[in-house]
């Protein structure tokens, strides 16, 4: 058409995973172009109607927001905790579309999240990052659910239990049969560092302590916003989670 740049259009590839959303993109930029060129053909029963075009409209606008989401999944910085934001949007945008399909989208990927999603891991990096939970559309875990979650988490990666001393592990073995050899310092040296040590007081001995101090690093994130030592490392470990290993 006269004054219209030219315009190649584009096939869906069933190897691209975006190639719908760019082949109807492509479509709805010059369709009167497209309808003018039917009608001269005589191919006029080949236009589309309006409704055939709104739901095109839906469809394309639709799969933009799902394309939005998995180019963002994949970006570097991604966490499970962002994640989980990148659905919302995805969620609150396909719930504002009254068409058939958004709606069937949207309760595709309501299934799929829960099949797949963990909220419990989730939950609580949203929680560490600040997050208010209580506005997501996603369901969560309540603040007690996380903060026994933040416990196990603890005591599975960075909590080691001690090990009360073995009192026939400093006899020396086989007194009777020789003479004990004068002892070397490499072997005092070796003796100093397989010794076994008592937890100093401080510690953290049994999982109940574990569960109280984490309730008060909890009420201290709350009221400060900082995250003290026991759910930094928590946090930190949860980020270091790619969201494909999900």
């Amino acid at each position: 058409e006269e004054g219209m740049k030219e315009v190649s259009l584009s096939l869906d590839v069933k190897t691209r995973w975006n190639s719908v959303v760019q082949m109807l993109r492509v479509f709805l930029h010059p369709r009167a172009a497209i309808f003018r060129a039917l009608t001269e053909l005589s191919l006029a029963h080949l236009i589309l109607t309006d409704v055939e075009i709104a739901l095109i409209q839906s469809v394309c606008e639709c799969l933009e927001v799902v394309a939005a989401g998995a180019t963002e999944l994949g970006s570097n910085d991604m966490d499970l905790g962002q994640a989980d934001k990148v659905m919302e949007f995805i969620l609150n945008h396909l719930s504002q579309d009254a068409s058939p399909f958004g709606s069937s989208m949207h309760d595709a990927i309501i299934d799929r999240l829960t099949k797949r999603r963990l909220p419990y891991i989730s939950g609580l990096l949203r929680y560490l990052s600040g997050d208010n939970l209580e506005d997501s559309i996603l369901n969560y875990p309540s603040r007690n659910e996380l903060m026994k979650t933040a416990k196990e988490l603890f005591m599975k990666h960075f909590w080691v239990a001690s090990e009360p001393i073995d009192a026939a592990e400093l006899e020396p073995e086989n007194q009777s049969e020789e003479p004990q050899r004068k002892r070397s310092k490499g072997d005092e040296l070796k003796d100093f560092l397989h010794v076994k040590t008592k937890p100093s007081g401080n510690s953290l001995s049994s999982a109940n302590e574990i569960l109280s101090q984490i309730k008060r690093e909890f009420s201290s994130y709350d009221a400060t916003g900082v995250l003290p030592s026991n759910l930094e490392k928590i946090f930190n470990a949860l980020r270091a989670i790619p969201p494909t290993s999900v």
